[in-house]
């Protein structure tokens, strides 16, 4: 009997029974899960302004206790999909979790109040728990073993192009939007209300287009491989017993908490700084080449007020630009719509970031100790973040840099410590302890969007960021301590009931 051949597609060998359009299919789920998530993220101050008009000193709290309730509800839930996906079919639990993304995005404009903003968080939470856990399935369904990590990477790469597209080009679709209203007569503020109310209903429609997508490209039921589901109990005892049993392990749950928070504090962050530091210091729009008037222009240059002014000096505009200018200056709305095109340019920056660097750190784990990986990681969030402490001005050009650089740890941070995890993982409890890992990564990030929003509001808007660079060099310490504390042996006693993990190039370098 003749052996089927083996179907390969984009450098990766497929599982039998997936087809090449299923691959794409799954890149594709990649690119818009995570685009949609940027744009959900970068849209909210938009959203605390023209709709909720909440107190600008409490908009840090509100974003930060709206990020809890959505990782409450995504703990909740995401071992119930995980289940559920295995009866009914990974596709059609995928495809209805963007389905309720796309819902909860279009009913954004009907909220009135912050308790009407946590339930709709916690609705796209029921989403995003369903479409996050297929893609974290999905490559082991579609991809043999030995080539998961250039899908990985592939999915990877997928994700920061949809942040990009999502940072660079939708959250541009409120202001095209508002000027159109302008132009055709329409008052300044309701533009700026209708184009979000336009806004969310685009993205809603759009998200429920690629639910379909998906309904249709995904590979049916009968190619998914299932999953040893272990109830959380379990989880939590099995865990906590590996951590006891083994610094590394208990390292990689530390590590966890501070990487998967990293990964999310920015994208919260960020769009908010932005949003507020634009309303605080309006000027910060005359960067604008068509409003600055500049030495040589050929048309008469005027301040804000109508008078002559000296060519060069700040407010002083193109005549034709002057009174746009000023008008939006004195628009909260219209500060609110620069500073969300300011922050998704920030976002995207962190996309670049994390495109250069993720496959260097993916190299580095498989050359050094993956303690020592992780405090690399680590520690360019410590940079990155750290950095922050100097910025004042979010639309300066040093920021572009910042964030550039807090993507790269980003990506460093997670990769990093899942391959430290993966490594540890026993055999007898493999599922138990990387499902910990998994907890404890959800618990950091509940604890310091928490935490990070009472910062932004009490002390500075950068301290959120400056908090996590905190967080980080006390964990790249412990790295320290533990990799110089450990014998070979100590670092790989865990490998030794997990044949393909137990290296001994490995294991030495543990």
């Amino acid at each position: 009997m003749n052996t089927p051949k083996a179907r390969k597609f984009l450098f990766t060998e497929l599982q039998e029974g997936v087809r090449p359009h299923h691959l794409l299919s799954f890149y594709f789920a990649a690119l818009i899960t995570i685009g949609l998530a940027v744009l959900i993220s970068v849209l909210q101050p938009f959203l605390l302004e023209a709709f909720l008009q909440i107190p600008r000193s409490e908009q840090g709290t509100v974003t930060g206790n709206a990020a809890v309730v959505a990782e409450i509800v995504i703990l909740c839930l995401i071992g119930i999909w995980g289940a559920a996906s295995d009866k009914v079919g990974r596709r059609l639990v995928y495809a209805l979790g963007i389905a309720v993304v796309a819902l909860a995005a279009a009913l954004h404009p009907f909220v009135s109040e912050a308790a009407h903003l946590y339930m709709l968080r916690g609705l796209y939470a029921v989403g995003m728990a369903a479409a996050t856990g297929m893609l974290a399935t999905l490559a082991g369904d579609y991809v043999v073993k030995r080539d998961l990590g250039k899908a990985n990477g592939l999915m990877g790469v997928c994700n920061a192009i949809g942040a990009a597209l999502a940072a660079t080009i939708l959250v541009k679709l409120p202001v095209r939007l508002r000027d159109t209203y302008v132009a055709s007569g329409m008052d300044a503020g309701e533009a700026a209300t209708a184009a979000g109310w336009r806004t969310y209903l685009v993205v809603g429609g759009l998200a429920l287009v690629c639910a379909v997508l998906l309904r249709l490209g995904l590979a049916p039921r009968d190619t998914a491989q299932t999953i040893e589901r272990i109830p959380f109990s379990t989880r939590l005892k099995e865990g906590l017993a590996a951590g006891r049993r083994d610094r590394v392990t208990a390292l990689s749950y530390v590590t966890a908490f501070v990487a998967r928070a990293d990964l999310a504090i920015a994208g919260l962050f960020i769009p908010l700084w932005c949003a507020l530091y634009v309303q605080k210091n309006p000027s910060v729009i005359l960067g604008a080449s068509n409003y600055k008037c500049v030495d040589g222009s050929t048309g008469p240059c005027v301040d804000a007020t109508g008078s002559t002014c000296t060519p060069g000096t700040e407010g002083c505009l193109l005549a034709e630009g002057a009174a746009e200018a000023a008008a939006c200056m004195a628009d909260g709305l219209c500060l609110s719509l620069a500073g969300m095109e300011r922050a998704g340019l920030l976002i995207a920056m962190v996309g670049v970031g994390s495109l250069w660097a993720a496959p260097f750190i993916g190299i580095l784990c498989d050359k050094i100790s993956r303690v020592s990986a992780v405090a690399v990681g680590l520690g360019l969030n410590v940079v990155g973040y750290g950095l922050t402490f100097f910025v004042t001005d979010p639309f300066s050009t040093t920021m572009l840099f910042v964030a550039m650089t807090i993507g790269a740890g980003e990506v460093a941070g997670v990769i990093s410590t899942q391959s430290l995890i993966q490594q540890q993982a026993p055999a007898r409890s493999r599922g138990a302890v990387i499902g910990f890992f998994g907890f404890c990564g959800g618990l950091g990030i509940l604890v310091n969007s928490f935490i990070g929003g009472k910062l932004f509001d009490a002390v500075a808007f950068n301290a959120p960021f400056v908090w996590l660079a905190g967080l980080n060099f006390l964990v790249v310490i412990a790295c320290v301590v533990v990799r110089r504390g450990s014998t070979s042996e100590q670092d790989g006693e865990l490998l030794s009931d997990d044949g393909p993990s137990a290296d001994p190039r490995r294991s030495a370098a543990a």
